[in-house]
């Protein structure tokens, strides 16, 4: 006769607390926390605007905090899903960037141990105070939410953040980070900013970019219910900017990419070789839209920031991407122009601008070309 016994195999809250925030980095953490709140204008704005919108992101080596005007939060969307470890099921918005509700929770984890929320709409108001040393220590996964009295003004959310992770200080404490982040905000919310909305970093404005492209290239496709457009554009010569965007039901999960991730250098159909020389192909802009009313039916990781490969509908979207590369190839290679783009130091150029008395490092980079092409009987 056998004895049987219950085992309890549920995770401690340091080990799952650490597991959902050790492979993110701080410029994801903040990029979801902006997600957060765009989510929050596209559930507020009555039309296809940002406009009146903002965001402002504030943070030092002490602390870190961000705002917004874009809706607010709910007390009884905060009560039932938003601070949960994964929403429900029947909480999967129509074309929701969301729908696992991981990425505002494990942004707080990662950034720092004392956390303030308070979000504001027009019917409610609420906040929250987590200590999180404190909260690992309890048995219970609970924490408190202290409805407020309404007012009239400061629809929005603020989220403050103290007693920073030390790396995470000591990132917030470097220039370059800071020139960084702003640069990545402007690249993954061109479309938003283009839109109206103001996103601020440490009382800098990310200002919005008029980018001139040409479309070349545009399918459409329906697989699974789920609405797939294909658009190749050409776009101003820079090796950073060219390569495949995709976004999955309007958030972008890859950017700029020149990999096989993206059919980069795979066989099409026809059983050829895509080869693209990087340089060549600096104007290439690939964007893929996919639409689903489910998020959980496109191929997007839990934490929604990765392509899930093993999916059937990523392979049928990386064929697709694979015949556009194809099929718009001649655009770009029927040229017999390359570009040609290096880097100097800055006092070296200076003195080349003044020597051969010009005004610019591009014109630097074409005078001397043309010189050494002259000089050496080069045609």
């Amino acid at each position: 006769m056998s004895n049987k016994s219950i085992v309890d195999i549920s995770p401690t809250k340091k080990f799952f607390v650490d597991s959902i925030t050790r492979d993110i980095s701080i410029e994801k953490c903040i990029m979801d926390l902006i997600d957060n709140s765009i989510g929050g204008a596209k559930r507020h704005r009555k039309v296809d605007s940002y406009r009146g919108y903002y965001i402002k992101i504030f943070f030092s080596k002490y602390d870190y905090m961000i705002e917004d005007n874009c809706g607010g939060i709910s007390l009884e969307e905060a009560e039932r899903y938003v601070f949960r470890f994964g929403n429900n099921d029947d909480h999967l918005e129509s074309y929701s960037s969301g729908g696992f509700g991981i990425g505002m929770k494990r942004a707080f984890f990662k950034i720092g141990k004392h956390i303030h929320i308070q979000s504001a709409t027009e019917d409610s108001r609420f906040k929250v105070k987590l200590d999180v040393d404190k909260w690992l220590k309890q048995e219970d996964w609970t924490i408190e939410v202290e409805s407020l009295r309404r007012v009239r003004n400061g629809i929005g959310t603020t989220i403050s953040i103290k007693q920073l992770d030390k790396g995470i200080a000591k990132r917030f404490n470097d220039k370059e980070f800071l020139t960084k982040l702003c640069k990545m905000v402007e690249k993954q919310y061109r479309k938003e900013i283009n839109s109206g909305l103001e996103i601020w970093i440490n009382t800098i404005k990310i200002n919005n970019t008029t980018v001139s492209q040409k479309e070349i290239y545009r399918k459409e496709y329906t697989y699974k219910n789920i609405d797939v457009e294909v658009t190749v554009k050409r776009g101003e010569a820079c090796l950073e900017e060219s390569g495949w965007q995709i976004a999955l039901n309007e958030n972008i999960v890859v950017l700029a990419d020149k990999s096989e991730l993206t059919g980069w250098g795979m066989l099409n159909k026809v059983g050829k070789t895509n080869v693209w020389d990087d340089h060549l192909f600096q104007e290439f802009r690939g964007y893929v839209n996919a639409k689903a009313e489910n998020l959980l039916m496109l191929p997007v990781t839990t934490t929604k920031d990765d392509i899930d490969t093993s999916s059937e509908v990523y392979g049928f979207i990386l064929n697709k991407m694979i015949e556009a590369l194809h099929e718009s190839s001649e655009s770009f290679t029927k040229t017999k122009e390359v570009y040609i783009q290096y880097r100097k130091p800055v006092e070296e150029v200076e003195r080349l601008k003044k020597h051969l008395n010009v005004e610019s490092a591009k014109e630097v980079g074409i005078k001397t070309y043309d010189t050494y092409l002259e000089n050496n009987h080069i045609k």
